[in-house]
């Protein structure tokens, strides 16, 4: 699987492998949840910087005992509240 981030072509299994040697800030939506959970811890086991997305309303407690995280709080309801959050983002 591949996709596109700004501009540039990067290979995502390589970036769950760990293959890249390259540290991103990778910016993810729902993980206060389930899947979203699992997909944090394995970025961070991999080095990333995780950002993720979250409402004011949810229950970040989990998410902030986690090394090299930080929430960003939004209303997905207002997109002038996630353009702060994307800013020097390499992946979604």
């Amino acid at each position: 699987m591949s996709g596109i981030v700004r501009g540039y072509d990067f290979d995502v299994q390589r970036i769950f492998d760990g293959d890249s040697h390259q540290t991103m800030k990778v910016l993810v939506t729902g993980a206060t949840g389930f899947l979203g959970s699992h997909v944090v811890e394995a970025l961070i086991n991999r080095g990333h910087h995780v950002h993720p997305l979250v409402r004011a309303s949810s229950d970040t407690s989990w998410l902030e005992t986690l090394p090299n995280t930080q929430c960003q709080v939004v209303d997905l309801h207002d997109h002038r509240s996630i353009l702060p959050a994307l800013s020097g983002v390499d992946a979604v």
